[in-house]
């Protein structure tokens, strides 16, 4: 009997650890993440980046291999049958080397190659954070809308049942009945808009990772300081991967045209031999140098031209980098002037429960309801934009901080 006792107990106890791990489980995976996490997360499982670092790492292995290999290594067997029994054979072995100074110079080219394929997934990450920092802050203003409009709607709601009853005790009409419903009718379609518009920034949000990423925090906004126009300019000018990407990618271009330019020099092969003739056996050296007279004449100028247009395209990058700061630092500063202006005449959300009861109170009618409620929504939905277009902005603005 004690025996079945602690057995029963163990079930017990081993069927609650089973449940108490399933609601802890499910617990986590509903947990809200907050914008700074489910970022992170993204970076980890984006699929471009991913690939990115894989043709990388792939690409600057292809590029040190051709580098610090020798040229092609010859093996040579020769046999000559002549009369009666003078036969005749050799056999050799050879390596071929290019001018001394070619190798090290490829290396370089390689060292500067590999360093412009990490410069380039560098510039994706970042270019990355950036894209889902902005599908954060769409997401964000769909939130606040959805809000407004739920917010409008049960204040609606609550007219349309005020208005019923008032015409039930023969106080209202049934024309302020009618337009009570198609107000309602308004402010749910105006509601579905604004779900639909949520779903979608959510489906923005999912595409950027290869796995489920979740629920995430979107009531606010995250926080982005604003420095000085210099400060910008200065950041950009040093912390902007992207062209750090041309620049990088306009000195592996260089060291190209030099690498190319000391594989034109001659090259040398140096081989041993053994040959077998006249019933003696010899054993040699053989020595050759190689002249490339008629191809690779262009790789050289290739190069160059090359290198250049990589230098022309980072100077470009560098300049429109600029110009854009310049234009955003002035939109950022007039758009946060206009937010504070609207922000000070926009009525507070309270102004909703003061207007239902000045309804009730019968200090004004259904159509003055209806007309500041309307103008209360225009003001809120106006503010929302004017803050929204001020984050992206900024984001644009802030985009080259270090993350």
């Amino acid at each position: 009997m004690t025996t079945n006792i602690f057995r029963n107990h163990s079930i017990r106890s081993a069927a609650l650890i089973v449940t108490l791990t399933m609601v802890f489980t499910t617990v986590a995976q509903t947990s809200t993440l907050s914008q700074a996490e489910a970022l992170s997360r993204i970076i980890d499982s984006n699929p471009t980046l991913k690939l990115m670092r894989l043709n990388a790492s792939a690409d600057s292995l292809y590029a040190m291999d051709d580098a610090s290999g020798f040229g092609e290594t010859e093996i040579e067997f020769e046999r000559l049958w002549g009369p009666a029994d003078d036969n005749r054979w050799s056999a050799g072995i050879s390596q071929s080397f290019d001018w001394p100074g070619a190798y090290g110079a490829r290396r370089k080219a390689a060292a500067a190659h590999a360093d412009a394929f990490h410069a380039g997934v560098a510039a994706e990450r970042q270019n990355l954070i950036y894209e889902i920092q902005q599908r954060f802050a769409d997401a964000v203003y769909a939130t606040k809308r959805l809000e407004l409009a739920r917010t409008i709607s049960q204040n609606i709601d609550s007219l349309a049942s005020h208005v019923l009853e008032g015409y039930r005790h023969g106080e209202l009409t049934i024309l302020d009945v009618k337009k009570s419903r198609l107000e309602q009718y308004n402010a749910r379609n105006a509601m579905a808009d604004a779900e639909q518009d949520l779903a979608e920034a959510l489906m923005a949000v999912e595409a950027l990772s290869s796995e489920s990423v979740g629920r995430i925090d979107f009531s606010e906004y995250q926080a982005q300081e604003l420095l000085s126009l210099d400060e910008y300019r200065q950041i950009n000018s040093t912390n902007n991967l992207t062209t750090s990407a041309a620049l990088a990618k306009a000195e592996a271009s260089q060291a190209d045209a030099k690498a190319e330019s000391l594989s034109r020099l001659p090259s040398f092969k140096l081989g041993y031999v053994h040959a077998f003739e006249d019933d003696t056996h010899f054993n040699g050296l053989t020595v050759a140098i190689g002249f490339d007279l008629f191809r690779g004449r262009k790789n050289v100028a290739a190069a160059q031209l090359a290198s250049e247009a990589a230098r022309t395209e980072y100077d470009y990058s560098v300049d429109i980098s600029n110009r854009q700061t310049d234009a955003l630092y002035a939109q950022v500063v007039k758009r946060s002037a206009q937010l504070a202006e609207l922000s000070s005449v926009t009525l507070d959300p309270d102004y909703l429960n003061l207007l239902m009861m000045a309804l009730r109170g019968g200090e004004i009618n259904v159509i003055s309801y209806l007309e500041e409620i309307n103008y209360y929504n225009e003001a809120r939905s106006t503010l929302l934009a004017t803050d929204f277009r001020l984050r992206q902005s900024l984001l644009s603005l802030n985009r080259y901080l270090p993350k």
